[in-house]
């Protein structure tokens, strides 16, 4: 579980410390950098797995304009089982900004070394017990981290790395969500446009699998009876929602099945947002949920908050969501909720809402606390 994040002379970070748990609310007034918070560690993750080049991680823009220092520090806490890993990033831009380097990139384990990019851009790797096994030049425009092999002597590495493989974002947009796909998907994309290609490989893995979805699916949509992926031939499929009518009796019982992308924008975000409740999220799993909530009525976003808490209990896990839905404030604000807020347009900062709700004493939902303005 992620359980720190630091950011210095990022955006509108400056020397900014944020504390998790394994549900974290994000909240805070637009502009107060949520959002920018799940890009940093979905950012460090591309950066180290998907080979994302430092240009694109942080360009020049990115310093902070009030700032003139040319260092910019990241650094994630992450407890893993019994082990605790700490994750640095430090990059440099050169005066004029026109460019830009690693200058320090450290993974270590309750302060044992498990690998190092120094200043003479050389990366460094230890084994489990901090004894340095090897050493090599490498580039230093992107993360030497990511392209180590694993081995017997360096678990520790493989295990943070796994966990940092498998953190993955969410911004939905469920006008983009395709029907078709042609293959099975590991991962889902952040918009869930190819949500039909990652559940169609939960349903190759296990074809039973999905079933608790779709019982929990009946539940929440209406008339809903389950999903199907239609073969249209050669590699390609059609994911389908099966629905029945009551109009009358003799339709009751014949489910008739539409497209999934002739559902309703609000259809196909639940359907997506239940599947990943029941099928990607577990221990050592985490997922940044950007405003899950748009698309959502009031009667819809309650008992899938509540589901998510549930499978956070159940399985583990982690979720740090941003949301601004008065039915999540009013239910996890004081126990989850960190208020981002950037006072007279200055740096970041960052508080428990619990201390900003405890001045009201109960005499206001948290709702009504951030409605009316009551934060300061």
């Amino acid at each position: 579980m992620l359980t720190r994040i630091y950011i210095d002379n990022f955006r509108c970070f400056t020397n900014c410390e944020l504390n998790l748990e394994p549900l974290t609310l994000l909240l805070g007034p637009n502009g107060a950098g949520k959002t920018s918070v799940l890009e940093i560690i979905d950012g460090l993750r591309k950066f180290v797995f998907e080979g994302l080049a430092l240009d694109d991680l942080t360009p020049a823009e990115t310093l902070t304009r009030w700032d003139k220092r040319l260092d910019q520090r990241f650094s994630l806490t992450v407890e893993l089982e019994c082990d605790a890993f700490t994750y640095e990033l430090v990059v440099r831009h050169t005066q004029d900004k026109s460019k830009r380097k690693v200058l320090t990139e450290r993974l270590t384990c309750a302060g044992t070394p498990l690998f190092l990019f120094d200043e003479k851009a050389t990366a460094h790797l230890f084994d489990d017990a901090g004894t340095k096994r090897a050493e090599a030049p490498f580039d230093w425009s992107r993360s030497s981290l990511g392209v180590l092999r694993s081995g017997p002597d360096n678990t520790r590495l493989t295990r943070f790395r796994d966990w940092l493989a498998n953190i993955q974002l969410i911004r939905p947009d469920p006008r983009s969500m395709e029907s078709r796909s042609e293959r099975a998907m590991p991962l889902f994309a952040p918009s869930l446009r190819n949500f039909a290609s990652w559940l169609r490989g939960r349903f190759e893995e296990d074809p039973s699998g999905p079933f608790t979805m779709i019982e929990e699916l009946k539940h929440v949509i209406g008339g809903f009876v389950g999903l199907r992926n239609e073969d249209l031939g050669g590699n390609f499929k059609r994911l389908e929602a099966k629905l029945a009518s009551s109009d009358n009796v003799q339709t009751a019982q014949k489910p008739y099945t539409v497209a999934f992308d002739e559902l309703s924008d609000g259809q196909k975000l639940l359907i997506a947002l239940y599947g990943i409740l029941n099928l990607s999220l577990s221990t050592n799993k985490a997922l940044l949920i950007d405003e899950p909530d748009n698309y959502l009525g009031l009667a819809e976003v309650q008992p899938w908050f509540n589901r998510l808490q549930d499978v956070l209990q159940s399985r583990g896990g982690q979720a740090i969501v941003v949301s601004h839905h008065p039915e999540i404030l009013d239910l996890a604000a004081v126990e989850s909720g960190r208020w981002l807020s950037r006072p007279d347009n200055a740096h970041v900062r960052v508080r428990p809402f619990k201390e900003i709700a405890d001045q009201f004493d109960g005499a206001a939902p948290n709702s009504e606390i951030i409605a009316r303005g009551w934060t300061s």
